[in-house]
């Protein structure tokens, strides 16, 4: 992959995160119009970004720490890759 989807890759990250850290905080993840706020990046660079890409890391690690400190905890035990944390995650907040 190119260093500019990288560079685009993570600044979507960026604006997704802000939109799912204030869903986290207010419990509401919109999902009337458009998709959930947690769901967007995922839909958004899934067919492009494979499960190993450093985006999925790096929106893991700022996931985990909005979502923790509102009570959702990261998976037990071990994981294949950052993208099952993500999708841990939306899981986990499709359910709250």
């Amino acid at each position: 992959m190119s260093p500019c989807f990288k560079k685009r890759a993570m600044s979507m990250a960026v604006a997704f995160l802000s939109l799912t850290a204030h869903g986290i905080a207010t419990r509401d993840h919109d999902g009337v119009e458009h998709p959930r706020d947690f769901d967007r990046l995922i839909n958004t660079l899934e067919p492009h970004a494979d499960r190993e890409h450093e985006v999925w890391a790096f929106h893991a690690a700022l996931l985990c720490v909005h979502a923790q400190a509102q009570g959702v905890y990261p998976p037990d035990g071990p994981v294949t890759d950052f993208w099952s944390i993500v999708q841990h995650y939306a899981e986990a907040l499709s359910r709250r």
